[in-house]
């Protein structure tokens, strides 16, 4: 589709992104045949806090909810974007907005399902359209799911700890899924969810989505600790019915972390969280880490442990496939 692009910043203000890597970003939205608006307040930030300005994203919201069409793209996430939900219910916005976001969007994305039964893609944001270490296999990943098609996705032979603007990141040796509970195969169901950190936050609102019988999609900051990631997925399943979901998917944390380890992170998970017969599916390139992969929040989703393939519907033009090569 051909819609304008529009880049504004719901959470932290984009002054960590150098003009150099914007104009990176901007030339390959530009190479992709895409007619880019950059919001002119995605750099002041409220009290020098870094904190993105509440009114110039009100303002944003409310005109985007009068087109008819746009793809949505944030600088990247933060800590604050759940000041904005209130004001979604206050608006419309048409199913053709494709709204996307990582780690911090998770709170407006999932109140847009929610409140709207709208798909949004979760793993788009436009640090990592600004990135020079992207490969062209990935480029067209990011490019084909920013504009609706089928694409597909080989497991990455490395990966790394992410935020490239902020420092030259090693790469590791990628770590091979690991399941527990699956007693059917391909599992099929819708998909929801995203930062785990970000998620509890909609805790005790009526944003936060129902887990009963769907894929859940969990990722962490690379460096949460293990305490810290019992005690939020913890916290989630008391609650909400994470304990009724069909699946739950949890996404790669950083190369070093004790949480890679099947032997680590399934004991916490059952024996501390009581996340119990569960079918669950670890080590999945959607989290913080680089190289990550997009899915849709509210789509079908199709997983086969056998082949390493994740097939994911948002709508009838959003199609694409997720094979990982082992």
């Amino acid at each position: 589709m051909d819609e304008k692009i529009y880049i504004w910043a719901p959470s932290n203000s984009a002054i960590d992104l150098t003009e150099e890597s914007r104009e990176y970003g901007f030339n390959r939205l530009k190479t992709w045949g895409k007619k880019v608006e950059i919001e002119n307040h995605i750099d002041r930030d409220y009290l020098n806090t870094k904190i993105s300005q509440k009114t110039d994203n009100i303002k944003f919201l409310r005109k985007i909810s009068n087109k008819k069409s746009a793809t949505i793209i944030p600088v990247f996430g933060g800590y604050t974007s759940n000041i904005l939900i209130d004001e979604l219910k206050k608006l419309h916005f048409d199913s053709n907005i494709l709204f996307c976001g990582k780690s911090d969007l998770t709170v407006l994305l999932n109140a847009l399902y929610t409140i709207f039964n709208i798909k949004s893609v979760y793993g788009v944001d436009f640090a990592q359209l600004c990135s020079p270490n992207m490969s062209l296999e990935d480029e067209k990943i990011f490019y084909d799911a920013i504009n609706r098609k089928k694409i597909v996705i080989k497991y990455p032979k490395y990966f790394n700890d992410g935020f490239w603007y902020i420092s030259k990141r090693k790469n590791y040796l990628n770590i091979n899924w690991k399941i527990e509970n699956l007693n059917q195969n391909p599992i099929k169901g819708v998909a929801i969810g995203g930062n785990l950190e970000s998620i509890i936050t909609l805790t005790g609102t009526e944003f936060l989505p129902i887990f009963k019988d769907k894929i859940v999609m969990l990722e962490s900051v690379c460096d949460i600790s293990p305490s810290k990631f019992v005690r939020d997925l913890k916290h989630l399943n008391m609650a909400s019915d994470l304990n009724m979901a069909k699946t739950i998917v949890f996404g790669k944390f950083a190369p070093l972390s004790p949480l890679n380890k099947h032997e680590i992170i399934y004991p916490l998970i059952k024996d501390y969280v009581g996340l119990i017969n569960i079918p669950m599916v670890f080590n999945v390139d959607f989290s913080h880490t680089e190289p990550s992969y997009p899915f849709y929040i509210g789509g079908d989703i199709q997983i086969n442990t056998e082949k390493k393939l994740l097939k994911h519907t948002g709508k009838d033009y959003l199609i694409f496939y997720w094979i990982f090569f082992l």
